[in-house]
């Protein structure tokens, strides 16, 4: 499930990065605002999947 978020969170950055380059020289705020949510939502996926990987290696111990 994880796995599938962190995919579908990189896969919309990518789309918007793709509208954000077709839409230059000037993006529309809007845009940019979306974009910079995605990555902030891209990011905080990425540290929630990389906690519950240390736990589950220390609940294995794997460390």
């Amino acid at each position: 499930m994880r796995n599938v978020r962190l995919t579908n969170s990189y896969s919309r950055l990518g789309n918007l990065l793709l509208r954000v380059y077709e839409s230059q020289p000037f993006a529309p705020s809007d845009l940019l605002d979306l974009f910079y949510r995605s990555i902030e939502e891209a990011l905080a996926t990425a540290d929630a999947i990389e906690a519950t990987v240390l736990e589950t290696k220390k609940d294995w111990n794997l460390l």
